[in-house]
């Protein structure tokens, strides 16, 4: 099992649910729900997870909202 505890992209960018710029140059991004994943190398399995999901602003991502559990693919 492989546990990876940051995503990166090819730019080498934090992969997170929510990423603003912080607006003070460089460095200064606000990033909330970072991914992080489990890969099992026999077979390439892969689990993602979030970090401190409950700090990501769903108001400020466009699109998102609050799924009732009726809603949500969870059971």
């Amino acid at each position: 099992m492989l546990f990876l505890p940051r995503l990166r992209d090819y730019q080498n960018s934090t992969v997170a649910a929510y990423v603003k710029d912080g607006g003070e140059g460089i460095g200064s991004l606000i990033i909330r729900g970072q991914l992080q994943a489990y890969i099992c190398r026999a077979c390439g399995y892969t689990e993602l997870w979030t970090e401190s999901p409950q700090d990501i602003p769903v108001e400020e991502i466009e699109g998102a909202r609050l799924l009732r559990d009726a809603d949500s693919p969870y059971r």
